[in-house]
């Protein structure tokens, strides 16, 4: 009678592993979709109001730039303001300002807007372009350094610096930062 409650007791037990494990996969796999897609959504809200910036630096720098073609028709319908101080100063301050209006306004947020894209769309296309880890490769051994789960041959992806990732975890990291998440070596490169 012992030796079969004994038995009953360490199916039990493995039972319990068995279910603690997989609870501890799926819940790990749970949060990265779940961190997926909230990443998607902030993505497309910073991509609209990144676009939104730029549509509104575009009209003010539009503005700045027409009342600069005014003065510069000023200048040349009337020759003699070119000799006065006031309006060179006034037409030289208005260009440095539209200059620097179109640099602050226009093209850092819509660098920002470029970037923020490619990074996101990027990586699942860099991610992709990655060679799988072969099954005899000692790296499938390892965990991954990014969710610490074990590495298996149809999820990895094999880096050109040579560190293993999942696909998937490989592709949240290219979307924070263009390097590798171990030796910081470039892996996405730069749309501007």
């Amino acid at each position: 009678m012992s030796g079969y409650y004994r038995s009953m007791s360490s199916v039990v037990c493995n039972a319990q592993q068995s279910c603690r494990l997989l609870h501890g996969y799926y819940s790990t796999h749970l949060f990265y979709l779940t961190a997926h897609y909230f990443q998607c959504i902030w993505c497309v809200i910073q991509t609209v109001a990144g676009v939104c910036r730029v549509c509104l630096g575009c009209y003010i720098a539009f503005d700045l730039i027409h009342y600069d073609a005014l003065l510069v028709c000023a200048a040349v319908s009337d020759s003699r303001l070119l000799l006065e101080a006031e309006f060179v100063n006034r037409f030289v301050c208005f260009m440095a300002q539209t200059y620097i209006q179109l640099s602050v306004m226009v093209y850092d947020p819509l660098r920002r807007v470029i970037d923020s894209v490619q990074k996101h769309y990027g990586a699942a296309g860099r991610v992709l372009s990655l060679s799988k880890l072969s099954i005899n490769d000692h790296r499938l051994q390892d965990d991954c350094a990014v969710c610490l789960t074990k590495m298996n041959a149809d999820s990895s992806r094999l880096t050109p610096c040579g560190h293993a990732f999942h696909g998937r975890c490989l592709q949240l990291c290219l979307r924070r930062s263009r390097e590798c998440p171990i030796c910081r070596h470039c892996l996405l490169t730069s749309a501007i």
